[in-house]
């Protein structure tokens, strides 16, 4: 259920347009291989913002879901990953946040 927003300032994002696909793909493939799930459960968007000058242009939210051997220490390592990987492609400074939902309070509900 990996959700991931990638928030990236406008002026960043209408530089780097042409790559929003192979950054949401390759980012998708690093979020399968990094957390063992399937493509189907990853859920992947790039949205442009306006932020204040000095801050970090690009922020990257990922949700998951808590699961025996999920470990905080080996999220933590995914997220630095993940974050190199990202700032890697768009050569921009980035900043990730996780949160950790539980399963018992997590509820999608999707078009059919």
């Amino acid at each position: 259920m990996p959700s991931v927003k990638i928030y990236m300032d406008e002026a960043l994002l209408r530089e780097i347009s042409a790559q929003v696909e192979g950054l949401i793909l390759t980012t998708r493939e690093m979020i399968m291989a990094g957390l063992g799930v399937t493509a189907e459960s990853c859920h992947i968007v790039v949205m442009g913002v306006r932020s204040i000058a000095g801050q970090t242009p690009v922020n990257i939210e990922l949700c998951l879901l808590q699961k025996p051997g999920r470990s905080r220490d080996g999220v933590a390592q995914f997220c630095g990953q993940l974050r190199s990987h990202v700032a890697g492609l768009l050569d921009a400074p980035s900043a990730i946040r996780c949160t950790m939902a539980e399963p018992e309070t997590y509820i999608v509900i999707r078009a059919g």
